[in-house]
């Protein structure tokens, strides 16, 4: 049986409006549970960001990605489609209509949050799969 830790991360605006941004990119990692512990100490608090990441950073994160039973996987959503202003217009009204039957805020029911668990359940769905089919159940 594979047992880890998927982590995952989004990577551009979650909104209605691309704001000239096209495309988010969600990505996954499996980390094998026997590797989880050496992984984070190598990593480390001091981390940084990958908008500041130095080439030793880079050097580290790609030797860790290497390690074996590791796992990774990345989608990419196309944000100027129609589908997508369907999404949040559907999501918009969907979210007003739950707010006026519960008389309460629904925050959680929003277009952002709701496109958001989409993409980390695409992502997750396809890299629980590929772990899957690579280390067997």
């Amino acid at each position: 049986m594979s047992y880890g830790t998927i982590f995952i991360d989004l990577s551009g605006r979650v909104s209605k409006n691309i704001f000239g941004f096209r495309y988010l990119t969600c990505s996954a990692v499996f980390v094998p549970r026997a590797s989880l512990s050496s992984m984070e100490e190598r990593l480390g608090a001091g981390t940084p960001k990958w908008r500041d990441a130095t080439d030793s950073s880079l050097d580290l994160a790609l030797e860790l990605l290497s390690s074996p039973g590791v796992h990774s996987l990345s989608a990419v959503f196309d944000r100027d489609t129609p589908a997508w202003a369907a999404f949040w217009t559907d999501l918009e009204a969907f979210d007003k209509a739950a707010e006026r039957l519960y008389g309460t805020d629904s925050s959680f029911l929003n277009p952002a949050v709701l496109a958001r668990c989409f993409c980390f359940g695409e992502v997750e769905a396809r890299l629980a799969g590929e772990v899957l089919r690579r280390d067997g159940p």
